[in-house]
């Protein structure tokens, strides 16, 4: 979310500020899918952040048919990466 929506995370300021709090969320992105390879999720957000490659492209397929059993009853979570 840090890296998606970084001014959620400091009030107002310097963009050297918006880019710390994108930098961080990217940073803990990268964290999570290197701790666990096998988490789809993270692995698709992390690939995200950056230009989008043919391995993201891959990533967002295979989970897109995962997620109705990851968050099932049309959750606010699974509406946005439907959409995404």
């Amino acid at each position: 979310m840090a890296s998606t929506l970084p001014y959620l995370f400091y009030n107002g300021g310097s963009d050297d500020l918006f880019i710390e709090w994108e930098q961080k969320g990217i940073e803990m992105l990268r964290k999570s899918s290197d701790l666990d390879p096998n988490d789809l999720m993270a692995k698709t957000l992390y690939l995200g952040t950056s230009a989008h490659s043919s391995e993201y492209a891959e990533a967002k397929k295979c989970l897109s048919s995962q997620l109705s059993s990851l968050f099932p009853n049309e959750t606010a979570v699974e509406i946005y990466f439907k959409d995404i």
